[in-house]
């Protein structure tokens, strides 16, 4: 690739008219390799002071490759659109479902990454500028460790997360918030799902993963959660989270039967199904040695392997 005549790209080609890199426009090339994350703020149902403290979080981004569109219920678009000035707000097709909203709004977007906020969250300032960095080309799947707004704006509550752990995420969506999905494997995957609004997180993770070429985890508290407003994160629904597992486990072909956890009800448990009796492999350290055993004088592995010949 070469620059054209007049412009600069610091070490994106050798050409004679990037020589002097100060005094020429900005090349293009650099423009058109970057990518941009579409943010959906969803306010429906929430307070306009609220949607606006979500967009001013944006604007306060160290990057500035980022959109975002604003999407409510009809009866809330005037009062949004008065508070974000520059923003698309979007009441899409009537929809007052947060749910239903959400999956409107990432239509009208473009950017080739994709993420949500309910309003009243907020990003840390440099949260734009992580997750890019993390998003190379072969990343379908980006998400960070994050933490609570009180009433007072004061963080607290972190949840710092483990690298990605397929096995985890059938027990619980610990990959949470902030995730960014690479647009066109949400797509694939058949996008926002209206029916599972409940478990809406956990659903798009989980579809996403199953042809996710990569996934990262960027180990910094990126995005602020405010309390008590639950947008598309209600209370935990588990019923919702059940099927949402079940049906990821038939999709991958993976016998198994999902449950909640009796002992720790944050999770659930998977019961995988036995098509086959699997062999076992006993070893026994032995120096074939015999010893007095209540009386008597036994071949101890003698003794051993009779036992497990008997009770098997």
């Amino acid at each position: 690739m070469s620059c054209a005549p007049g412009t600069a790209c610091e070490g994106c080609c050798g050409d004679d008219a990037c020589a002097t890199f100060a005094q020429l426009a900005p090349c293009t090339h650099l423009r058109e390799l970057a990518i941009r994350i579409s943010f959906v703020v969803v306010g429906v149902g929430a307070p306009v002071d609220q949607v606006a403290a979500s967009i001013e979080s944006l604007r306060a981004q160290t990057s500035s490759d980022w959109d975002a569109c604003v999407v409510v219920s009809p009866d809330e678009l005037g009062p949004a659109r008065a508070v974000v000035d520059g923003v698309a707000v979007l009441a899409p097709g009537g929809a007052a479902a947060p749910a239903a909203a959400l999956a409107e709004g990432i239509a009208a977007t473009d950017g080739e990454l994709v993420a949500w906020l309910d309003a009243g969250d907020s990003l840390d300032p440099a949260a734009v500028e992580r997750v890019l960095a993390a998003a190379d080309d072969d990343v379908d799947f980006v998400y960070t460790d994050e933490d609570e707004l009180d009433e007072h704006g004061g963080r607290a509550q972190p949840r710092l997360k483990p690298d990605w752990s397929p096995e985890r995420l059938l027990a619980f969506p610990y990959t949470g918030r902030l995730a960014v999905f690479r647009r066109s494997s949400l797509a694939d995957a058949g996008g926002i799902r209206p029916d599972l609004a409940l478990a809406l997180d956990h659903d798009a993770a989980l579809r996403v993963s199953e042809r996710a070429r990569r996934v990262v985890h960027v180990p910094e508290a990126l995005y602020h959660r405010r309390r008590p407003y639950p947008g598309t994160t209600p209370a935990r629904a588990p019923a919702a989270e059940l099927r949402a597992v079940a049906e990821h486990l038939d999709r991958i072909d993976f016998p198994a039967t999902v449950e909640h956890d009796p002992e720790r009800s944050r999770l659930l448990r998977l019961r995988p199904a036995r098509t086959a009796r699997p062999p076992v492999s006993i070893v026994i350290p032995t120096r074939g040695t015999r010893r007095l055993v209540h009386g008597q004088q036994l071949n101890l592995v003698a003794n051993c392997v009779g036992s497990i010949v008997r009770r098997s």
